[in-house]
């Protein structure tokens, strides 16, 4: 079984890089319409890492001044679809390393989905980057996230 999860995980990630080597219609993010690989990708990203060895927190703020912490606990669901379909959100998750952000949005009413991995070394205070995002109304608008503090305990 651990097999076939591994063989899986590494075709959606063949399937993301190839996505990205095509363009993406000039975007920094992968754009995926498979549903399996969808499927996929959301209950990865929505595993909790319950150590609480060396937490790593990344403070960051949105261009309406919200502010969102992303831990290495856990995701952070970042924003959801009011009275939607649970899988229509926007999650920001750290890899089980620490040493990758991953982005996830899945634009449920358009079967479609937009991934972004940013490498943690590449983090820095005022580093801003531009992801899509679910709103509440469950159109998907890009915004732009800017990084505040990076912590660890």
């Amino acid at each position: 079984m651990m097999q076939k999860q591994n063989l899986i995980v590494r075709g959606i990630y063949s399937g993301i890089c190839l996505a990205v080597l095509a363009g993406c219609a000039g975007t920094d993010w992968a754009t995926i319409s498979d549903v399996r690989q969808i499927a996929a990708m959301r209950e990865e990203i929505s595993k909790p890492n319950l150590s609480f060895n060396d937490v790593l927190i990344i403070r960051m703020k949105t261009e309406t001044g919200n502010r969102v912490d992303i831990t290495s606990i856990g995701p952070s669901v970042v924003s959801a679809q009011k009275g939607g379909a649970p899988a229509a959100r926007t999650t920001f998750a750290l890899t089980s390393k620490r040493d990758i952000l991953v982005l996830f949005t899945q634009d449920v009413p358009h079967w479609k989905a937009f991934r972004k991995e940013i490498p943690v070394a590449q983090l820095t205070p005022g580093m801003a980057f531009r992801f899509p995002v679910v709103q509440e109304s469950g159109e998907v608008k890009t915004q732009t996230f800017t990084i505040e503090k990076i912590i660890t305990q």
